[in-house]
Order: C-alpha cells, then structure tokens, then sequence
C-alpha cells in the first residue's frame, strides 16, 4: 500500500511504503517509510537535524577561541572551550561538535 502524502528525503519520490516502528529511548513508537525507488528508509519528522555549514564554521571558530579564566597561580589564564560547552552554545551534540573538530583536523593533515 503506497502512502501519498508523505515525500522520500532523497529522491523525493511519492512512491513509498511503511516499514513497521522505530523504538525511540522515551519509549515512543515512530512510524518507519520505505522508498520503492532509491529503497531508503526514514521516518515521517526526524529527530536528528543536519549541522548546517554556519553552525559547524561557529563551533570551529570557538574551539579555537580562548575564555577569560582566572587562574589561581597567574591571576589571568587561557583555555579553550571544551566539547560540552560547545555543545551547549550551539544546540548540537557533544559528540557530533567531537566529530566536526576531529574532521576540521583530519582535512588540514
């Protein structure tokens, strides 16, 4: 049974069908879609968002940047902002912000 009112997100075909549920960790049930053409599956309102490439050149930007701290020894100190505070500025997650920082350094070797 083909569904009409709901688009593939790859290769926007109208021509899909239900897959059964995908459990999420808060015990909700979403439905699951599969495309008959590109054959991918997915579900109707994603959790996940994609890191825009304005969102990833920000979380580089400060974890290249330094903090005002003090520090106990020399009264003013430097330090970075660390994955979680980056994560927390920005609204993705700690290991996705990892992941971007971690790739940043591997295209530059």
């Amino acid at each position: 049974m083909a569904t009409k009112s709901i688009e593939c997100p790859k290769c926007s075909n109208f021509h899909i069908q239900r897959r059964g549920y995908r459990k999420l960790k808060n015990k909700i049930k979403k439905q699951v879609y599969c495309c008959f053409d590109c054959k991918c599956s997915f579900t109707k309102n994603p959790a996940r968002k994609n890191v825009t490439d304005e969102i990833r050149q920000k979380i580089i930007t400060l974890f290249h940047t330094y903090k005002p701290t003090i520090n106990k020894y020399d009264g003013m100190g430097k330090s970075t902002y660390s994955t979680r505070e980056i994560a927390r500025m920005t609204g993705v997650s700690s290991s996705a912000v990892a992941q971007i920082i971690q790739k940043n350094y591997e295209s530059k070797i």
